[in-house]
């Protein structure tokens, strides 16, 4: 699904940059992702920074971006970011939580990404 997802791919995570590729790596998705971001050192979500640096390091624009997540934190710093948003509907968060940001886009598996609009 990865492989046939158009455009630039970039992680936005709680977690540190190299847990992440690691983590990536072993599952053998790192190929997939053009940049890596982890929160190395500034606030965690719902701040939207480690979505700001994703964008930063490949010159995106906020207009056009989509920031998937599974948490209210998440929906939070992608509407904080200006992004549009995609909740997760597979992942730990709740949908009443994730519901109140107001997601542009609910998915129930993976490959509905490919059916989203570009």
């Amino acid at each position: 699904m990865l492989a046939k997802l158009p455009g630039r791919k970039s992680t936005a995570t709680t977690k540190g940059s190299p847990t992440t590729r690691i983590i990536l790596e072993m599952f053998g998705l790192l190929p997939y992702f053009d940049h890596v971001q982890g929160t190395d050192g500034f606030p965690c979500k719902p701040e939207p920074d480690v979505l700001f640096r994703s964008m930063q390091a490949l010159g995106a624009n906020p207009e056009d971006c989509l920031f998937i997540g599974d948490s209210a934190a998440d929906m939070e710093a992608g509407h904080r970011a200006g992004v549009k948003t995609c909740a997760v509907l597979y992942g730990y968060g709740k949908e009443e939580a994730l519901a109140q940001w107001k997601p542009d886009y609910w998915i129930t598996h993976p490959n509905q990404l490919l059916s989203l609009p570009t």
